[in-house]
């Protein structure tokens, strides 16, 4: 599979889940906020997180074309051939440490 079809998981049953990203699209550009009261969110443990924590915690996880770890071009990839039925147990063992 290639990297930009989707992020492949492995459930504990053997099933196969592939998650992929689509990013939000926008018809126009976003309205500019007014800088009069910063806006914030109400984090996991109920307290509200200040907009700049909230935009710094949201630009953590990169998950647009740009992020090559994600995005890598077709050459820099390895064709992996799992023999049906085998993908949990080649999960299981390299979750384990073994070398695959």
């Amino acid at each position: 599979m290639r990297r930009d079809d989707g992020q492949v998981q492995v459930r504990d049953d053997g099933q196969v889940q592939v998650i992929v990203y689509e990013p939000q699209k926008h018809s126009s550009a976003p309205m500019p906020r007014e800088r009069s009261a910063p806006s914030s969110s109400i984090g996991s443990s109920g307290t509200r997180t200040p907009a700049r924590v909230q935009a710094w915690k949201n630009a953590l996880l990169d998950l647009s074309r740009s992020n090559r770890l994600i995005h890598c071009p077709e050459s820099y990839t390895v064709a992996l051939r799992v023999p049906t039925g085998q993908l949990g147990r080649l999960d299981r063992s390299r979750l384990s440490g073994h070398p695959v």
